[in-house]
């Protein structure tokens, strides 16, 4: 029996007239994967070189895994954002690595100067390696030795929207908080570049033409990521805790917020060079926790607002030279320390509750 509807002997067959295409072979459906452009996996590697300048310039890797193994005297840029890198097997090479929104994974490398944003950093086997970081948590040295470590100092012009899309922020930098998974007994596989060492002495800046094309800089005086020196550093008793709000929730306060507190590490720079800046953060607090750091209520109507950046100065006059700069330039809304006997504890809770929220 068939169907009243499709049979051409029923009166209802030409009250409900039949789609003409049904008759026709279905095409097969397409789908978003199915269209895409394909990756050539030689995009998104270098492997197997010798005396060679290799540059990757913005949005040529576009935030895809990159794979570095077996060079040697080479030098390799990659000025765009990339999931992770790892780097195996390579000899006497020099690299930059632009924001890597996961990790920067070193292995079996030995005689190596590396500049480098990410949120992870490890190295495993290697030896002599010259590391200039910029790191969202702690870098982790494994079986490896004569490591040594430096802050980063880069800008370029594409710089600022790759660390947005990497989610990276300048003011999380743990590139002193070294981790040695393999210590050894009475010796110490990792120390600290000087004060007055500079990148460019030991990762070059690329071809005039690529410097001009990016905008780009390795100078301590143009950097986009804050020069902070570390706790080691501090060589005065008087420390300043500045700390900046959000004026509020929308984009617009953020960047606002953001472009204060690098207004004040670029003033406290260029004109007080006995000053210096030994580490910033940039997380949530919590009322109970602000409360606890600043003794009042009166910055709790902020939090809300997203979080806080925290700057650490040391130096002589840091105070009052950090609350005058703060009054001059009217970059509020902003908390300066007062020097006080519980000022160091005031510190260290503020470094405390950084640990547990971005540890979470």
């Amino acid at each position: 029996m068939g169907c009243l509807f499709t049979s051409p002997y029923s009166p209802l067959y030409y009250l409900f007239p039949q789609n003409s295409n049904q008759s026709k072979e279905e095409q097969p459906k397409v789908y978003s994967w199915d269209i895409r452009e394909k990756v050539d996996p030689k995009d998104y590697s270098i492997e197997n070189q010798q005396n060679e300048v290799i540059i990757k310039l913005p949005g040529s890797i576009n935030g895809m895994q990159f794979i570095i193994q077996n060079l040697e005297n080479c030098v390799v840029y990659l000025f765009d954002n990339v999931a992770q890198v790892s780097i195996d097997d390579c000899k006497n090479c020099k690299f930059f690595i632009g924001p890597s929104k996961g990790s920067v994974f070193i292995r079996d490398c030995s005689d190596c100067c590396l500049a480098a944003v990410c949120q992870q950093f490890r190295t495993r086997d290697c030896r002599r390696i010259n590391t200039f970081l910029s790191c969202g948590t702690q870098p982790i040295i494994e079986s490896s030795t004569y490591m040594k470590f430096a802050c980063l100092t880069v800008n370029y012009a594409q710089l600022p929207e790759q660390l947005k899309n990497s989610r990276i922020s300048v003011f999380n930098n743990n590139w002193n908080n070294i981790h040695d998974f393999t210590p050894v007994p009475g010796e110490q596989n990792f120390s600290f570049f000087n004060q007055n060492t500079e990148l460019v002495d030991y990762v070059p800046l690329p071809d005039k033409f690529t410097c001009n094309q990016l905008k780009l800089f390795f100078s301590k005086a143009q950097t986009l990521i804050p020069l902070s020196v570390g706790p080691t550093s501090r060589s005065n008793n008087e420390s300043v805790l500045v700390i900046f709000f959000s004026p509020d929730s929308t984009g617009n306060g953020l960047e606002m917020q953001e472009s204060q507190a690098s207004r004040l590490i670029n003033e406290i720079r260029a004109n007080y060079s006995d000053i210096l800046l030994i580490q910033t953060k940039r997380y949530e607090l919590s009322e109970l926790s602000a409360e606890n750091i600043f003794k009042t209520k009166s910055f709790n109507n902020f939090l809300k607002n997203g979080p806080i950046i925290g700057l650490e100065f040391n130096g002589y006059g840091c105070s009052q030279r950090c609350q005058d700069l703060v009054n001059s330039l009217s970059l509020k809304p902003s908390f300066v320390s007062e020097p006080s006997p519980s000022l160091s504890h005031q510190i260290d809770a503020f470094y405390n509750f950084a640990d547990m929220q971005m540890s979470v």
